[in-house]
């Protein structure tokens, strides 16, 4: 790299203007470098940056610059190939945009994340990474992201996000669990991941609603000229008490479950809810305090700790936890 930037932006002068004519003494690029920087270049300068440029090893830029004895002036070659960087990108930018790239991965069964990965590279690839830095973050798995399955309807996320964009309705058959189909119109709002499935939520007219539909039972789906109705929604309110995806219409209530100690150092790690508030943290175990609207995800949940938990009020959110451990208890008494 250039001892500083003013030496790297007038290498990148040099390069360009070379670019452009035939031949160019020093001279005339010392007046070029001047005007844009808006400081005085010497001619000595430019004759050492094209020195720098033609051999110096730490740049590693080896430009194919020659000079014409007859014409008394430097010039490229013909067809010489781009030497700097299309985008010029800091460490930090460097290494963010190579950990998303990897955390990508885990997605590019998905057609929509290919074409995301796809322009990642040409980034990478106009951006002023050394060979060996990109050989060794994008060859090397450093980050292992939960896998997923390719999963039915993929490939309609991106005629989705596009009737998103444009705020048009869609219509679409939609594929009910028993094999009955039926055709929906609705006004899309949002895309949502929930356990590695996608979802549209969005107004259905015909109920006055807004409605979920599992994208991998949809099918045919077509972006009509129609806007969309009641452009309105907002996501954080929406999914504000819920567990997941699913959203009754019920209001929220408070829940406090009591957490056993072990267990609670990641509770108050890793929150279960967004509303979660701490009411106790003793000897006892972790209490903490949730709003939501009860749903099967939230019980799913719940019993995912197994005994580290317990639902201390109200009392019928317990009593109907407790019969869901029964119901599973039965399973092994047969």
């Amino acid at each position: 790299m250039p001892k500083n930037k003013d030496a790297y932006s007038r290498y990148k002068i040099i390069d360009q203007y070379l670019r452009q004519v035939e031949f160019s003494k020093s001279s005339r690029l010392s007046e070029i470098c001047s005007d844009k920087l808006g400081i005085p270049i010497s001619i000595r300068t430019i004759q050492k940056d094209i020195q720098d440029l033609i051999e110096d090893s730490a740049l590693q830029i080896y430009a194919p610059i020659k000079y014409s004895n007859k014409q008394k002036a430097y010039y490229y070659p013909e067809n010489v190939d781009d030497i700097f960087p299309a985008i010029e990108l800091n460490d930090e930018e460097i290494s963010a945009l190579l950990f998303y790239g990897m955390v990508n991965n885990q997605y590019n069964s998905l057609g929509i994340f290919q074409e995301i990965s796809s322009a990642i590279e040409k980034v990478l690839n106009s951006a002023n990474i050394k060979t060996n830095i990109k050989e060794t973050e994008t060859g090397t798995p450093l980050i292992l992201t939960e896998k997923t399955l390719p999963l039915k309807g993929s490939e309609l996320l991106i005629k989705i996000l596009q009737a998103l964009k444009q705020k048009r309705q869609i219509i679409f058959e939609y594929h009910k669990f028993g094999g009955e189909v039926k055709e929906r119109t609705i006004s899309p709002y949002l895309l949502k991941e929930d356990k590695h499935m996608w979802y549209v939520i969005g107004f259905y007219e015909k109920r006055e609603n807004i409605i979920t539909f599992a994208v991998d039972r949809m099918s045919k789906v077509r972006i009509l000229d129609k806007p969309i109705i009641r452009n309105h929604f907002n996501p954080d309110n929406y999914f504000k008490y819920s567990f997941g995806i699913t959203v009754p219409e019920e209001k929220p209530i408070e829940i406090i479950l009591l957490f056993t100690q072990y267990q609670g150092h990641y509770i108050k790690t890793l929150p279960i809810h967004d509303t979660q508030k701490i009411l106790s943290d003793n000897n006892e175990g972790l209490k903490i305090s949730i709003m939501v609207k009860p749903t099967y995800e939230f019980y799913s949940k719940v019993l995912s700790y197994g005994n580290d938990v317990k639902i201390i009020d109200p009392q019928s959110i317990a009593i109907e936890l407790k019969s869901k451990i029964e119901d599973a208890l039965k399973l092994y008494l047969k």
